[in-house]
């Protein structure tokens, strides 16, 4: 597939879903170090993990060149990002961290634009399948009608 069908990683900039995962990923990174030293590589480490894993997704998501790929990047953007709010929900309610209404708004508000990216995703593969079984059943009934 040519450039022309997915868009290129060095405009992740000029992504808003791209600048908000970001934003996030900063916040995250800023209150990490004043867990518990049991916390550590449990809690503190998931934020982080599940932060980054947000960038890498959206980052998969806006540059891939697949259709059902696409579905499948932005499918675990979504999952990450639940796992990011349900990890950061623990923290709060442990102490660890204060909780700031401001991240939730930002977590819900970024699901909502990769609600968005998923549904775009999941109609390029139908329409793409489509193509294909188009494609096929046109090549079948040539093939069967030179068989004759």
């Amino acid at each position: 597939m040519s450039k022309a069908g997915y868009r290129v990683i060095d405009k992740l900039d000029d992504e808003p879903v791209w600048k908000n995962a970001c934003d996030l990923a900063e916040y995250m990174y800023g209150i990490l170090g004043d867990f518990p030293e049991e916390e550590k590589w449990n809690t503190e480490n998931k934020l982080r993990t599940e932060a980054n894993n947000i960038m890498y997704f959206i980052a998969q998501g806006l540059g891939n060149a697949s259709p059902s790929n696409v579905e499948y990047d932005w499918g675990y953007a979504r999952r990450s990002i639940l796992s990011l709010k349900t990890m950061y929900r623990f923290a709060t309610r442990q102490k660890f961290v204060d909780l700031e209404p401001s991240i939730m708004v930002k977590l819900d508000g970024l699901m909502q634009l990769i609600e968005s990216e998923v549904g775009k995703a999941y109609a390029q593969t139908l329409a793409h399948n489509k193509k294909e079984l188009d494609d096929s059943r046109i090549k079948n009934e040539q093939a069967q009608g030179h068989s004759v």
